[in-house]
């Protein structure tokens, strides 16, 4: 029963990959049954002949022991030669069919597919992604960057309250000072987002307190703080914050501009 479930996987992906190259065009070349003439190709810098040969091998050798270094190098060449992240993902989902009871190799291909979903800024199907990666015991990242780009995608979609949501898991979750300073900024980010500002202040008060912290992180901070006690009226401790950061401050000129307005 198993090996003949692995062996419709296998068509399925097999047929997924044959879809794959119909949408980009892909036409079949002349093939000798082993990847030798791909890796020549592909160390030769022949990308085009090298794609062709290694998609050939995957369809025509659905057993074959080299089907993994095939399809990572289809992916190196999607993604780092051709920027074409669209069919990375296409190649991602059909490793991923391949691949089912692997678990180990399912963990890594899980976490570049929301990677790539993200960069792709598709917010939705990331966010999948995402959940798919934390209930992955195999997935080689920490669980508390995983919380951070769930929270980071609810940030960029305006889901406020879920970012919140996830950065908390964030924050209780790091390990490192670094970590945990990250995480407190963008909880604090999420919580003046929903007009918590009390709750922000708190948070940026801890990311800046962290000895860990980047001098950056901790002048991002500092500049978000200066902003919520200039809108709560306390002009004075908003200016010395805002000095403290002058060199530090990925802008210098934005906070001058906010020192002079202080000063008026």
């Amino acid at each position: 029963m198993e090996t003949r479930s692995v062996s419709m996987r296998r068509r399925l992906v097999c047929a997924l990959l044959v879809l794959v190259l119909a949408l980009a065009g892909a036409c079949r070349s002349p093939f000798s049954g082993d990847l030798s003439e791909a890796d020549t190709a592909y160390d030769e810098g022949n990308y085009y002949q090298a794609q062709r040969l290694y998609e050939n091998y995957l369809q025509t050798k659905p057993q074959g022991e080299r089907r993994w270094e095939a399809w990572n190098r289809l992916l190196d060449i999607a993604v780092l030669l051709e920027n074409d992240l669209p069919k990375a993902t296409q190649l991602l989902e059909a490793m991923l069919l391949e691949y089912a009871e692997d678990p180990d190799r399912t963990g890594v291909l899980r976490l570049r597919l929301a990677r790539a979903y993200t960069e792709m800024a598709q917010w939705d199907k990331a966010l999948e992604a995402w959940q798919a990666v934390l209930f992955d015991a195999h997935q080689p990242m920490p669980e508390w960057k995983v919380h951070w780009n769930m929270g980071k995608i609810y940030q960029f979609q305006g889901k406020y309250a879920q970012a919140r949501e996830s950065m908390s898991r964030c924050r209780e979750m790091a390990v490192s000072g670094v970590d945990k300073a990250r995480c407190s900024y963008d909880l604090a980010l999420a919580n003046s987002f929903l007009g918590q500002r009390d709750q922000a202040r708190q948070w940026l008060e801890k990311a800046i307190a962290e000895p860990e912290a980047s001098d950056e992180l901790k002048a991002l901070s500092g500049y978000l703080l200066a902003e919520i006690l200039e809108i709560d009226g306390k002009k004075a401790e908003a200016r010395d914050i805002l000095e403290s950061i002058r060199h530090t401050y990925p802008n210098p000129k934005a906070v001058e501009l906010r020192l002079r307005r202080l000063e008026e």
